[in-house]
C-alpha cells in the first residue's frame, strides 16, 4: 500500500520525508495571532448572548477558520505538503485529549451549567477522549479494521461537535430548551470558557479534518 502523497511537487514530498505532527513557524505565528484575537474578543464579551440568543460572533469563531483551513488546503501545495507529512496516529493521539470536557459535568454537579447541555457535551468529549488511545494503537500496528475505527472516531467527533455546540445555543438563559428555574448555558459564552467553543473547537475541527483527509488517502490507495 502507498503511504506517501500522491504529488510531483518537491516541498511536498521534502515534508513527506519526515512524518510527525509539527507546526511550521508561519503556522505557529498564524495560531499565535488568532489565538490573541479570539482571548481579546473574549474578554470585551463580543460571544455573550445577546436576548437569549447567541450573536453572530460564535459560529463565525467556530466554522470560519475550518473553511479556511479547506480553502488553503485546496488551492496552496504547501498547505497539502504540511498536512501530507504529519502522521496519522499522531494527530489521533490528539483526541486523547477531549477527555478534558468532562468538566462540563463538573460544572453541571456544582448548577453552573444545565444538564441539557452538560450532558451531552461533556460525555461525548470523554468518550472520543477514552476511544482515541485504543483508535491510535490500531493505526500505529495496522490492525484489522484500523481505517474504520479511524474514520468512526472522526465522525463520533465531528458529531459531538455539533451535538454540543447546537445545544449550548438552545440552552441559554431564555433558550427553546432552557428550562424553567435551571441555570442556562450562558457560562460557555463568558471568558475564560468560551475559549472552548470560540477556540479549541475549531483547532481540533481542523485536525478532524486533516485525520479524513489521510485516512480517506488511505482507503484510495
Amino acid at each position: 500500500m502507498n503511504t506517501m502523497p500522491d504529488t510531483n511537487n518537491p516541498a511536498e514530498a521534502t515534508h513527506a520525508r519526515s512524518p510527525g505532527l509539527h507546526l511550521p513557524p508561519s503556522y505557529i505565528i498564524i495560531l499565535l495571532a488568532w489565538s490573541a484575537s479570539v482571548i481579546a474578543l473574549s474578554m470585551n464579551g463580543v460571544f455573550l448572548p445577546i436576548d437569549s440568543m447567541p450573536p453572530p460572533a460564535m459560529p463565525v469563531a467556530i466554522l470560519l477558520p475550518p473553511a479556511i483551513f479547506l480553502t488553503a488546503y485546496r488551492l496552496m501545495p504547501s498547505v497539502r505538503a504540511w498536512v501530507a507529512s504529519l502522521d496519522l496516529a499522531a494527530v489521533t493521539a490528539l483526541q486523547s485529549w477531549r477527555i478534558l470536557g468532562g468538566v462540563f459535568m463538573m460544572l453541571w454537579f456544582y448548577d453552573l451549567l444545565p444538564a441539557l447541555f452538560a450532558w451531552p457535551a461533556g460525555l461525548g468529549d470523554v468518550l472520543v477522549g477514552l476511544a482515541a488511545p485504543w483508535v491510535t494503537a490500531a493505526v500505529i500496528h495496522k490492525s484489522p479494521g484500523w481505517r474504520r475505527k479511524s474514520m468512526a472516531l472522526i465522525t463520533a467527533g465531528l458529531l459531538d461537535f455539533v451535538l454540543a455546540v447546537t445545544s449550548g445555543i438552545l440552552t441559554v438563559a431564555g433558550g427553546p430548551l432552557a428550562l424553567e428555574g435551571e441555570i442556562g448555558s450562558n457560562l460557555v459564552n463568558a471568558y475564560p470558557l468560551v475559549l472552548i467553543p470560540a477556540l479549541i473547537v475549531p483547532i481540533f475541527i481542523i485536525f478532524h479534518l486533516i485525520a479524513w483527509i489521510k485516512i480517506s488517502r488511505e482507503f484510495r490507495d
